[in-house]
C-alpha cells in the first residue's frame, strides 16, 4: 500500500495485529514483498479509512540495536570528514537514504543538522539512526484494491457448506470453491493448493449428485 512519513514515538498506543519475516519491496508508490501480502489480511477498511494502520519493518534483523549503534561508531570514525549523510551509504541502498535521511535528521527536531560533519554528531544523534534502521514506522494510507490483489479475503461462510462436499447448506446443487468461500492463506502456494483441492471435491460431490438425481 501508499506509505506516509515515519509516526511519532509518542502515538496513541498500539495493538499489534500480525508480524511476518521475509523480503520487502519499495516500488514507486508503496511496499509490496511476500511479508507485506501476508500481513495485508490483518487489515480491514475502515482501519485504512480512518489511517489507523501502522507498519514498522527492520532491514537488519541480524543485528541487535547496540550491535547496528557499534557498526555506526565504527563508520562514522572512518568518515568523520564526510557530510553526516555518508553514514547511510555504507548501510541502505542509494534510493532508499534519502528517505531515511529525511526521517533522522530532517525532522523538527533535526533542522540544521543536515550540513553536519560526522565528527560534528553525538551519540544521540548515532542511537536515533540505529533505533530508525531497526524499526522505521509508517502509516499505511491505502491498498492497491482489487485490481491488483493477489489474494481475495471473505466469501461463503463455511458454516454454511458441507465440509465434505462443500455444498451450499441453504442452496442444495450448489459448490463453492477456492476464493468463493472465506477461506484464504499466507503466500506459499496455500492458496492454489486449497483452489484446486476444493475444486477437485466439489467436482466429484457435484459429479456424484448429478448421477444419482
Amino acid at each position: 500500500g501508499r506509505t506516509a512519513p515515519p509516526v511519532r514515538d509518542d502515538a496513541p498506543s498500539i495493538t499489534l495485529l500480525g508480524e511476518a519475516e521475509g523480503e520487502i519491496q519499495f516500488t514507486e508508490d508503496g511496499l509490496s514483498g511476500i511479508c507485506v501480502f501476508d500481513l495485508s489480511a490483518f487489515l480491514s477498511r475502515e482501519a485504512l479509512e480512518e489511517g489507523r494502520v501502522l507498519l514498522e519493518w527492520d532491514l537488519f534483523p541480524a543485528h541487535s540495536e547496540a550491535e547496528l549503534l557499534a557498526l555506526l561508531e565504527a563508520q562514522k570514525q572512518v568518515l568523520a570528514e564526510r557530510p553526516a549523510a555518508r553514514l547511510l551509504e555504507a548501510f541502505l541502498p542509494e534510493k532508499l537514504q534519502p528517505v531515511y535521511l529525511r526521517a533522522w535528521l530532517g525532522d523538527a527536531a533535526g533542522r540544521g543538522k543536515m550540513d553536519l560533519l560526522l565528527r560534528e554528531l553525538g551519540e544521540t544523534e548515532l542511537r536515533s539512526l540505529a533505533k530508525l534502521l531497526k524499526g522505521y514506522r509508517a502509516r499505511i494510507k491505502g491498498s492497491k484494491g482489487w485490481v491488483e490483489a493477489q489474494v481475495s479475503h471473505g466469501g461463503v461462510a463455511l458454516e454454511e457448506l458441507n465440509a465434505e462436499t462443500l455444498e451450499s447448506l441453504r442452496q442444495p446443487g450448489l459448490y463453492v470453491v477456492g476464493e468463493a468461500m472465506d477461506a484464504d492463506g499466507p503466500c506459499g502456494g496455500y492458496n492454489l493448493h486449497w483452489a484446486w483441492a476444493s475444486g477437485l471435491r466439489a467436482g466429484r460431490a457435484a459429479a456424484e449428485g448429478a448421477r444419482h438425481a
